[in-house]
């Protein structure tokens, strides 16, 4: 499978592989993989990953069927985390579940699991999506159902039923990941089924036709709902910097709805919210968050505290696409310190 696309004024000076993670829908480090397989050609000829792109440079990306960016070294077996799972798949587009715990994408030089390794095992032999965790009773599994009959009232009706997991999926095709969630985020991550599928989802991303919700707990009592706007820097690799001004991008703001809950099921001076994002950056839903002066609890990239040992919350639960909605109820959460009187 080849595709061609062809710089504009606006790419010009624009490195190689940033331009093929914008234009084609790759990763950064899948880019990478296929300009160091010999796989990208520009006017012809191999070109580093470094290589500024000038006006009208002619880009040919080669993905043959069954040949995934991912090299063998980074694959691993399905149940190497567990819980990474296919949840469905349209024409155009995969879904799967990531759990907490698991790298999206391979790591350069490490050895661990990655759900973009599993891709390839999960894509050809699927399992069942888990369900929530723990047996009926289970402390758990009914604040995870209370969690999710909270977001309800706010998320969108499917207008589309995904096939089973259990149906057979096209085995000429190789799904490559669109999105990916930080180690600790669990929940939906989409790919694509094509280049050409790609283009349209990252051109729907431009446009603000996608909505991405995630559950989260929060430090302090989310108010009411906000509009979160700060400018976002994430040239830094580790913490992304909320700006002073507000985004004139419409696509980078985090929309935040407060969910009612018993109190009973919560900490003293946590909050359930729904974070809705379009487009997203890098740690957008925690910086954000955390500028607003409600981190996540157990975030200490972000707050700077600690919650015993327990890492954060942060599920991406649904995902809507024009004609498609994608459910993915969370599985298990970070066990959090109980009030002293629900104490067993």
């Amino acid at each position: 499978m080849s595709t061609r696309l062809k710089a504009t004024r606006s790419d010009s000076g624009v490195r190689l592989d940033r331009f093929l993670q914008e234009k084609a829908g790759v990763s950064l480090r899948g880019a990478r993989r296929l300009i160091e397989d010999g796989m990208v050609r520009v006017n012809g000829r191999t070109r580093p990953a470094l290589y500024r792109l000038h006006v009208d440079d002619d880009i040919e990306m080669t993905q043959t069927a069954g040949k995934h960016p991912v090299p063998e070294s980074v694959r691993a077996a399905p149940l190497a985390v567990d819980g990474a799972q296919i949840i469905g798949y349209t024409g155009e587009y995969a879904f799967f579940h990531k759990p907490a715990g698991l790298h999206s994408v391979a790591l350069s030089g490490a050895s661990s699991a990655s759900l973009e390794g599993m891709v390839p095992d999960l894509w050809h032999a699927p399992a069942p999506v888990p369900s929530p965790c723990g047996a009926e009773g289970n402390s758990a599994a009914e604040t995870l159902s209370a969690f999710c009959r909270a977001a309800l009232p706010y998320l969108p009706t499917p207008p589309h039923t995904l096939p089973s997991p259990e149906a057979p999926c096209p085995r000429s095709v190789l799904p490559a990941l669109l999105t990916r969630l930080d180690e600790p985020t669990s929940g939906i991550v989409a790919a694509a089924l094509s280049s050409e599928a790609a283009q349209r989802f990252r051109a729907m991303e431009a446009e603000g036709l996608i909505a991405k919700y995630y559950l989260a707990l929060v430090q302090g009592d989310f108010p009411e709902e906000r509009e979160l706007r700060g400018a976002l820097d994430s040239a830094k690799r580790r913490v992304t910097r909320v700006l002073a001004q507000d985004t004139a991008d419409a696509t980078r703001t985090t929309r935040v709805i407060p969910l009612p809950l018993p109190a009973a099921l919560l900490p003293s001076g946590l909050s359930l919210v729904l974070a809705r994002i379009r487009r997203g950056a890098r740690h957008q839903i925690r910086a954000h968050l955390a500028h607003a002066g409600f981190p996540l609890a157990g975030d200490t990239l972000y707050s700077g505290e600690e919650m015993g040992n327990s890492p954060f919350f942060l599920h991406h639960i649904c995902m809507v696409l024009p004609g498609v909605s994608v459910f993915d109820p969370p599985v298990c959460f970070p066990a959090l310190p109980l009030r002293p009187e629900h104490e067993q």
